[in-house]
């Protein structure tokens, strides 16, 4: 194993985090495997750990967003449940949801960003945007967060691509409810549209109709002349 160039190391902290970043697809790249024994053992490694870390990833992220249903549910239903039906309450709620998890995303890379201030020479955007690629499993390599402190790495990685599952999860979940309603809408608008012309249509059918029965003004005359020779 190699680092950042230098001579070959390896030690337990080290092949901890070598193994966080391979399992969560971050992969930096500033340790990698040398020799061809150490990358064979690094691919199957990988079919291994990497599916079971995401559904790991996911599991917590849905029972974060369940922990989070759960506290906001009472909320929005003293809040909607008056002026909207079920579904539209669902709706509003997952779109609640969806914030409320974003901003959790949030308070957990500002919270991050602060323990990365342990490596001074970094400014704070620059800190926040390694952060941010560590947790969407981007990982640029350009800006390692917490690369002499790698404890703090390892404290924090899951928990934030915890977050960043749910995130998606809830995310997603709002756009198929999204989608869900606009489609419920089109067909609704179409149901009416189809309805008022088939009622134009019976209406327009009904008046011919009764003006087939009736007969015209001149005949109706005739008639009645008819009618008073007949009776003279």
């Amino acid at each position: 194993m190699k680092q950042n160039g230098a001579k070959p190391t390896w030690s337990y902290l080290n092949s901890v985090y070598f193994v966080l970043q391979l399992v969560t697809t971050i992969g930096y790249g500033n340790i990698t495997p040398t020799t061809s024994r150490g990358q064979i053992f690094t691919i199957a490694y990988a079919f291994a750990g990497i599916p079971l870390t995401i559904c790991a990833l996911k599991s917590i992220g849905q029972l974060v967003n369940v922990i989070l249903r759960t506290v906001t549910r009472p909320f929005h239903r003293r809040l909607h449940t008056v002026h909207c039906d079920e579904g539209s309450c669902d709706f509003v709620e997952s779109g609640n949801l969806c914030i409320n998890v974003v901003c959790c995303m949030l308070t957990w890379i500002i919270v991050s960003a602060t323990s990365a201030c342990l490596e001074p020479e970094r400014n704070l955007i620059s800190i926040i945007y390694s952060v941010f690629v560590t947790y969407s499993t981007v990982g640029f390599g350009d800006i390692i967060p917490f690369e002499n402190h790698k404890y703090v790495f390892m404290i924090s990685v899951l928990p934030g691509l915890s977050f960043m599952s749910s995130s998606i999860d809830s995310a997603v979940a709002y756009m198929e409810k999204s989608n869900m309603a606009s489609t419920r809408c089109f067909d609704l608008a179409n149901c009416l549209s189809t309805k008022r012309e088939a009622r134009i249509t019976a209406d327009g059918a009904q008046q011919v109709t009764q003006n087939n029965n009736e007969p015209p003004y001149e005949m109706e005359l005739v008639s009645n002349d008819c009618r008073k020779d007949q009776t003279n």
